[in-house]
């Protein structure tokens, strides 16, 4: 969708989706701190009172953000699982090839997941001022976008769980073996990421050959001995 439609030519869910858009846009170039709510506004042309409809304030525009890329990222997981015949252990790789792809399908997206700002726990300090305006303490650890984090980490964990049971992997406490093949294949996107804009096509091309490798051989270190 083109965000520089002229004000007043979103029906109610398109403009929900323009500002999104348009927030990830602004948020990719100058980091959470560095536009207004009304800029998010002036991009998605429309009113400075449209975002209102939808968010409280900026807060929640970047709250909605972040949730709605982690169930995305969910999703795509999920979806790799179920849509894999075999054995629960070729299950687990497809989940890591799943991540890896939907890191070089949706960079500006993928980045602005893992950012620290996103992470920080209320309490302990003020934020970036989001709203332009005055200091805002961000949401807490439990709140909607660390739900959603966790939603997609569980999806790994019952990968593994379902590999144990079938006597594939090693057994025991899970979360340190998701650990270890979550920083793998995060690791793995980081570097494919951290390559020059005008080589991205080509590790495009690459991306999901080198995560069935890696995937293979992560899996071949967790097999039950």
């Amino acid at each position: 969708m083109n965000v520089q439609q002229k004000k007043g030519s979103y029906h109610h869910g398109a403009l929900r989706r323009a500002l999104l858009d348009a927030a990830l846009q602004l948020a990719t170039e100058r980091g959470l701190g560095g536009f207004t709510l009304r800029e998010v506004a002036r991009q998605a042309g429309v009113s400075h009172a449209a975002p209102y409809y939808h968010f409280a304030d900026k807060a929640a525009l970047i709250e909605a953000l972040a949730v709605e890329q982690f169930t995305a990222l969910h999703d795509a997981l999920q979806d790799a699982r179920t849509r894999t015949d075999g054995s629960p252990l070729e299950q687990l790789r497809a989940t890591g090839v799943a991540y890896v792809r939907f890191a070089v399908e949706h960079v500006a997206a993928f980045r602005f997941m893992y950012w620290p700002e996103l992470r920080r726990p209320s309490g302990t300090g003020q934020s970036q001022d989001l709203r332009g305006e005055a200091p805002l303490r961000f949401w807490k650890r439990e709140g909607k976008v660390e739900e959603a984090a966790n939603a997609a980490y569980q999806v790994l964990v019952d990968a593994i769980v379902a590999c144990q049971q079938a006597g594939l992997i090693a057994p025991g406490d899970p979360a340190p073996l998701a650990l270890t093949a979550w920083c793998t294949v995060h690791g793995l996107a980081a570097l494919l990421l951290n390559n020059p804009p005008d080589e991205q096509e080509e590790v495009g091309t690459q991306a999901e050959r080198m995560a069935r490798v890696v995937t293979w051989q992560l899996s071949q270190g967790l097999l039950a001995r």
